[in-house]
């Protein structure tokens, strides 16, 4: 029975390790699309430009925000916010040591307040800007045991 219980509480840290850096890969590169646009990569999904009939050269290379762009970045922010909820669903059991590697949840969750802040404008110049609170809000979210 004690290996079973590890072994639960392994993958309750797997899961919540996984949607973690989910949130926070997909919350980066939203913030980071004008840096990427403008050495023309692009990290959206192709078929969710052509949904929108969004043309990369005209918007995301040109470093113009349009309704239709902020759309499929407000998408992938919800589907970054789902996955921090995923990881929050399980902080009952992760344990207090494992809690350091769930801390990168709270940067993704900021950059996704300024990317609604910004609503959901790529371009924004306030997303490149350095979030100043970064290490205090990290240090008090590991204090408080909470990711």
């Amino acid at each position: 029975a004690p290996e079973s219980v590890a072994y639960l509480k392994e993958r309750v840290l797997d899961a919540a390790g996984r949607s973690v850096g989910i949130a926070y890969a997909l919350s980066g590169l939203l913030a980071a699309m004008r840096f990427h646009a403008g050495m023309k990569r692009l990290y959206i999904p192709q078929d969710m430009l052509a949904d929108q009939k969004i043309d990369p050269a005209r918007s995301v290379f040109a470093l113009k925000s349009t309704p239709k762009l902020a759309e499929c970045a407000a998408e992938i922010a919800a589907l970054a916010r789902y996955h921090l909820s995923v990881a929050r669903a399980q902080s009952g059991g992760v344990p207090r040591a494992a809690l350091p590697a769930l801390l990168p949840a709270l940067i993704a969750e900021r950059r996704l307040k300024q990317l609604e802040r910004s609503q959901y404008d790529l371009f924004d110049t306030r997303l490149q800007q350095r979030d100043t609170l970064q290490s205090l809000v990290l240090a008090w979210a590991a204090w408080r045991g909470r990711y």
